[in-house]
């Protein structure tokens, strides 16, 4: 168990702190997620539950890096305080037409925004900064349903076609 954290940590901090371009392919994202959340399952033990899901067309579209990290973090931290054993973390992401979709679901409930839990920052930090880096069009929503709190990501779908563009995204 020790050498599978020390793997996945040392796997996450080598993306994290490597030098970012602007857009890479969400594949780059979605694999230091797993190692992340090897790291997270470990913390939790048998009260964390992840899954992550993603359409090959998706995992080629170029986004700005850690652009699902934020959402993750607050589906393992709100969810955490809200949520019953164990606490179920859902990642998904697809193409739907020209469009990517990233999903963050958790169970639990929604933290509002202003309170003693929550300064509302993160959200909203990352509307403003995939605005600048991808456009006007990007929008990040939330909705809390059936005990399950759901974040969602949607830009523009511009695809790293191949391995060339993929190292120049």
């Amino acid at each position: 168990a020790i050498d599978t954290v020390t793997q996945a940590l040392a796997n996450y901090l080598h993306f994290v702190l490597r030098p970012a371009r602007p857009l890479e392919p969400l594949a780059r994202e979605l694999d230091a997620l797993e190692e992340y959340l090897t790291v997270q399952g470990m913390r939790f033990g048998a009260g964390l539950e992840t899954r992550i899901d993603c359409d090959f067309d998706a995992r080629r579209v170029a986004v700005p890096p850690v652009m699902v990290q934020p959402l993750v973090e607050n589906a393992l931290k709100y969810g955490g305080q809200t949520s019953p054993r164990p606490l179920r973390v859902h990642v998904a992401a697809r193409c739907e037409g020209e469009w990517l979709e990233v999903e963050v679901a958790n169970t639990g409930r929604w933290v509002a925004p202003g309170g003693p839990q929550s300064t509302g920052t993160g959200l909203a930090s990352l509307q403003r900064r995939l605005q600048v880096l991808v456009g006007p069009a990007a929008q990040v929503s939330h909705r809390e349903e059936d005990g399950w709190v759901r974040a969602v990501i949607r830009v523009p779908a511009v695809c790293c076609r191949s391995l060339r563009t993929v190292m120049r995204c």
